[in-house]
């Protein structure tokens, strides 16, 4: 009988785990499954970041050019464009612009004008859109000294904001039409997750205040 037990007993040990053997056989095929839940792992996460990053870089580039297109509006002179370069002038004021409230800044002392004043008497403001580098920038500045008069005028005197700054590379070009609009072009390209993605777009723009011919600068070919 002890013999019995023992035989059992030795039969529930040897039956209990795997052996060298067995391990060395069946561990190329568990790497192999890891391997590729891993890869797919990965490939889903790289997609769903380039998905992501699509989509980020064509609303970067369009609210870049409703920005420009805005600015150009709104501006009483197109001082002159190259490629990359566009400088506008536009009427101070004391709160945004688009606000119904806000009024116009008197040249002579950096006031609010309170009553009617003549464009020409009207103070104004610079805005340069600019490339430097891979960044698209937007620089503001008061045509004229104006002290202490931040209190009073909603522009930024010397403000400069990078509008794009995310690009591998980035095209800006700016050119005059015959009629005295303005072709905007941006074109953004960056690298997400190995891949390189790009998302270019172009704008007419024109001012509402500007003559037909009163735009200097480059002409488009």
């Amino acid at each position: 009988m002890r013999r019995i037990f023992r035989a059992n007993a030795n039969r529930q040990q040897n039956s209990q785990g795997f052996t060298l053997i067995e391990i060395l056989a069946i561990a190329p095929v568990i790497i192999l499954v890891l391997a590729g839940i891993i890869g797919l792992i990965i490939n889903l996460t790289g997609s769903s970041m380039v998905t992501s990053a699509k989509s980020q870089l064509q609303s970067d580039v369009l609210t870049a050019l409703d920005r420009i297109e805005a600015d150009v509006r709104l501006s009483t002179t197109l001082e002159g464009t190259t490629s990359s370069y566009v400088r506008i002038h536009s009427l101070a004021t004391s709160d945004n612009p688009y606000s119904p409230t806000r009024r116009l800044i008197q040249k002579s002392d950096c006031g609010v004008a309170w009553g009617a004043v003549a464009i020409a008497d009207a103070k104004t403001y610079t805005t340069e859109y600019f490339q430097s580098g891979s960044e698209l920038k937007r620089k503001t500045m008061y045509d004229g000294s104006c002290p202490s008069a931040t209190d009073r005028i909603w522009q930024l005197d010397g403000a400069v904001e990078t509008i794009i700054d995310t690009s591998t590379v980035l095209n800006f070009n700016v050119c005059k039409i015959n009629d005295g609009t303005l072709k905007v072009s941006l074109g953004v390209t960056k690298t997400v997750a190995g891949e390189n993605i790009q998302y270019s777009s172009q704008r007419l723009v024109k001012s509402i205040n500007v003559p037909v011919n009163g735009t200097a600068g480059a002409s488009c070919p």
